[in-house]
């Protein structure tokens, strides 16, 4: 009976080879599917921190320029005080309390200036520090304009003491002109950077959108393929079943001719040499 067991009329156990060796790895396929969506939010996820922090520091610098801008802006109210004393003694004729004031004036203005610098050079921009340099040598004339005015009036010599008081006021008027270049090139070095740092995050939030639509396509075409792969094995399947139950029908003819048969005919069949 070995032959017979043997043979291709065992369906069961031909089934179970042929089932191993054509069924799919179902485990597999949704680990390797669970692991692509895992990397596909990883990456999504950095590249939106990415982003993120770009804008965020975008938005760090521009108030860190909005901060400098109000630093120019205290230092700018500074040489009207040293101005006004110059002008008021005219009015006042307290020539030692309108000098008196002009000098501390220029002290203070020479500390803060000597402060924004230092908050400057950290910054590394030269011509800024050019600017309020030049602002200062400006300064300096001016407060050196008053000073002869104050010196004038003291002697009682109104007209040189008008006449100084005129180059004060250019003076005044060239550093008021100083101020507005310094401020109008931070201006232009502010939107400069802003430029740069949208046009880069813009180029980066592109890259991760494209490739969220990258990974949507592949994600669809992974599900497009396990649901065809299903359906062939559905269909191998039913194939197998057909089968089976064709090999089930032949085996029971085949018992039914063997039973009919006389005993001596299948014993010589049985033991026939190969």
């Amino acid at each position: 009976m070995k032959r017979v067991r043997g043979s291709s009329l065992d369906p069961q156990t031909n089934t179970s080879v042929e089932d191993r060796g054509t069924q799919p790895h179902w485990h597999s396929l949704y680990s390797l599917f669970a692991i692509f969506n895992l990397v596909t939010i990883i990456v999504a996820v950095a590249l939106n921190y990415f982003v993120s922090s770009l804008y965020e520091d975008t938005m760090v610098e521009v108030q860190q320029w909005e901060e400098q801008l109000n630093w120019y802006a205290r230092l700018e109210q500074l040489p009207d005080a040293i101005y006004t004393p110059s002008q008021d003694v005219f009015v006042s004729h307290d020539v030692e309390e309108k000098s008196a004031t002009m000098r501390n004036a220029l002290r203070e203005f020479n500390r803060q200036m000597d402060v924004t610098r230092d908050k400057v050079k950290i910054l590394k921009e030269d011509l800024l520090l050019r600017y309020l340099e030049e602002i200062r040598m400006k300064t300096m004339a001016m407060a050196a304009e008053a000073e002869l005015v104050f010196l004038h009036l003291t002697n009682n010599e109104m007209g040189k003491a008008s006449e100084h008081s005129l180059a004060l006021g250019r003076e005044y008027n060239a550093i008021m002109d100083s101020f507005r270049q310094l401020t109008d090139h931070v201006h232009a070095i502010q939107s400069e950077h802003l430029t740069q740092h949208m046009a880069y995050a813009k180029r980066w939030k592109q890259i991760e959108r494209g490739f969220i639509g990258f990974m949507m396509l592949l994600t669809i075409g992974a599900v497009v393929y396990v649901f065809r792969l299903s359906r062939q094995t559905e269909a191998g399947t039913q194939e197998k079943e057909q089968n089976l139950a064709a090999l089930q029908q032949s085996e029971e003819r085949l018992r039914r001719i063997a039973t009919n048969l006389p005993h001596s005919m299948i014993y010589q069949y049985l033991l026939r040499p190969d």
